[in-house]
């Protein structure tokens, strides 16, 4: 029995079987699960069959262009160039790129100029007095701004003042910093992560958003009035049904929403005069939702007259006026 063999492909390479195109999903135990962008279904790629239709050239793929080891684009997660970050990024970047050159001329200075051979850049050194003190006025001339030596007796908080980082923060990154491939940014290179902080993953699968769409869609937007419970319980039926589907490819099951997710999609689709429209009807809703209303666009459409009142001098009393609303 032949094993066949097992490639890592990266989420999201294109796929081509026989003209048609797929797009990766994930590496599974039996096979590569692919999405059909037209039609949305996942399907297993079996590895003996991805290896035959390869071999048969039905199968083709297009390998992307790595970025190579320690570049700014695979360090930033995609960006490559400083613009692309936020003001504040840019400026620590700056100022990490003025550190970072100060200490390429504080080697310079104890090696060729001091003839001092055994000198090396390392953490000891970086956090010696003399060391930093021949860095500050480099690090200033360069960045244009103040530099503090110790800034450890400053109150906590954000700060607008600049202070030399401490000889391990400098260490990190000035290994970042040689490791740059020639033609980086290197103000991207070293700027810091913050784009990056934070899970942004999505909670609630591609799949899963049909499925809530499909249970309002089939019993949520009728004249009955249908309750958000019973919607609910539509869609609980709906995920077993997929469950099923998805146990028999070997595919992780879908957890079905609290009620309150589903209520806060169907906000993401309808707004609040074409749900009344699909829930209660066309005269309810423009009987609620008209002239006056709270629903924005309603008020926004064609020019009216509208009545409106101020209060008098007199206690109690108020004053009726005619007036467009634009």
């Amino acid at each position: 029995m032949t094993i066949a063999p097992i490639y890592s492909f990266a989420t999201g390479t294109e796929f081509k079987v026989h003209g048609r195109e797929l797009l990766l999903h994930n590496v599974g135990e039996h096979g590569y699960e692919v999405i059909d962008p037209d039609g949305g279904g996942i399907h297993v790629l079996g590895f003996s069959e991805f290896i035959e239709l390869t071999k048969s050239g039905g199968l083709t793929f297009d390998t992307p262009t790595l970025s190579p080891q320690g570049s700014a684009k695979l360090r930033l997660g995609g960006l490559s160039v400083a613009e692309q970050l936020s003001a504040e990024q840019q400026e620590h970047g700056k100022f990490n790129y003025a550190e970072c050159a100060a200490i390429d001329q504080l080697y310079k200075q104890r090696v060729m100029l001091e003839g001092r051979k055994g000198f090396r850049i390392s953490i000891s050194s970086l956090d010696n007095t003399e060391n930093r003190k021949f860095l500050r006025p480099i690090v200033e001339a360069i960045f244009g701004k103040r530099v503090y030596l110790d800034t450890k007796k400053l109150r906590g908080g954000k700060q607008h003042i600049w202070g030399l980082h401490s000889g391990r923060t400098l260490m990190k990154y000035y290994n970042v910093y040689r490791a740059l491939p020639e033609g980086d940014d290197v103000i991207a290179g070293l700027a810091p992560l913050d784009h990056l902080r934070g899970n942004k993953k999505p909670r609630i699968c591609w799949r899963l958003r049909e499925l809530m769409t499909e249970a309002w869609e089939e019993i949520g937007l009728d004249l009955k009035g249908t309750s958000a419970a019973n919607v609910h319980a539509h869609l609980v039926a709906l995920v077993n049904r997929e469950n099923k589907l998805r146990a028999a490819n070997n595919l992780k099951e879908l957890i079905t929403p609290s009620q309150r997710t589903l209520a806060r999609h169907r906000k993401e689709l309808l707004s609040p005069s074409e749900y009344l429209v699909a829930t209660k009807g066309e005269r309810f809703a423009r009987n609620k939702r008209g002239r006056g209303s709270s629903d924005v666009r309603a008020v926004l459409i064609g020019l009216a007259l509208k009545k409106w009142r101020a209060p008098t001098e007199e206690p109690g009393g108020v004053l009726w006026e005619m007036a467009t609303d634009r």
